[in-house]
């Protein structure tokens, strides 16, 4: 309750202070779009279908769709679908983990669902990204959603935009499993880093030339993949935030030399007893990097 109340803080100091008269006014838009629902796991899975619903039932209880400063745009543009495919994505993700993606979800079947994406993942965990034949287009639409919702913003049609997408990112890099992460974590490519990405290619090169973007990241989990893609190396143009749980309570400690033995004891000291996707965001490693592990209090 307190997390849902600092979160509608935050939503509405937003749109005061970064709205005004010919730019923003006001207005909040929800991007979705059908083919996100091409993206089919098993039901079992904690990333399954009906989150997506769930989430557009939610936006449209807060009036997304009825209220005329709460727009509801569902179908991403062709341009859009295009540009992420053609342009973006390849700026995010190595071309050999693109085509790795593509290729596998060309080979499922129609009639199947919940197939391992990323089963070649030498066993460990790879089985938590699965998907179907639609997987692809649902994954490149919701790259599409996330540039068309920069483009709302940085053009002033709209103040903020909320992604309603699937499947996820943020434990999608420039590769497989980034930052030694065991998987991918549900994720196939990255819409955030994508965003930003977009946001400040120059504009004789198709971008909306930013100077600089900040992304926010707050989840249970680390976004490993966004920081593989956007901060690996200190980039002035990025300053990724992350707010999750982590921290040496939770992930332990990387040698038995280090840190206290309490800790070390609970854990066994091992990277991968702890939360995914492990020790990456316990610590910041340059400036464009502020991590905030926050133990077990999510």
């Amino acid at each position: 309750t307190e997390w849902r109340k600092a979160c509608e803080r935050i939503y509405k100091r937003a749109v005061s202070k970064l709205s005004f008269t010919g730019v923003g006014n006001g207005v909040t838009s929800v991007i979705t779009d059908s083919r996100c629902n091409g993206h089919i796991t098993q039901l079992g899975s904690f990333e399954r279908p009906v989150r997506l619903p769930a989430a557009i039932k939610g936006a449209k209880q807060a009036g997304a769709g009825r209220d005329p400063n709460v727009l509801l745009l569902t179908e991403v543009e062709d341009n859009y679908y295009n540009m992420a495919e053609n342009v973006v994505i390849p700026k995010a993700h190595k071309k050999t983990y693109i085509k790795r993606l593509k290729t596998k979800i060309q080979s499922i079947p129609p009639d199947q669902k919940g197939v391992p994406l990323t089963d070649d993942s030498d066993g460990e965990g790879g089985d938590d990204t699965m998907g179907s034949r639609g997987s692809y287009a649902a994954a490149v639409v919701g790259i599409g959603a996330s540039l068309k919702a920069v483009d709302m913003v940085v053009t002033g049609k709209c103040v903020n935009v909320f992604c309603a997408i699937r499947p996820p990112g943020h434990h999608a890099g420039l590769e497989l499993r980034p930052m030694q992460a065991v998987s991918n974590g549900f994720c196939l490519f990255n819409a955030a880093a994508c965003a930003a990405i977009y946001a400040t290619t120059p504009l004789s090169q198709g971008g909306l030339g930013l100077r600089r973007v900040c992304v926010i990241d707050f989840d249970v989990h680390h976004g490993n993949g966004t920081q593989d893609i956007l901060c690996s190396t200190y980039d002035p143009r990025y300053l990724y935030v992350s707010i999750h749980a982590g921290g040496a309570h939770i992930n332990g400690f990387e040698d038995e030399d280090s840190g206290d033995e309490s800790f070390r004891h609970l854990l066994g000291g091992r990277k991968t007893e702890g939360i995914f996707p492990g020790r990456c965001g316990d610590t910041s490693p340059h400036k464009g990097v502020l991590n905030i592990p926050l133990g077990q209090k999510v």
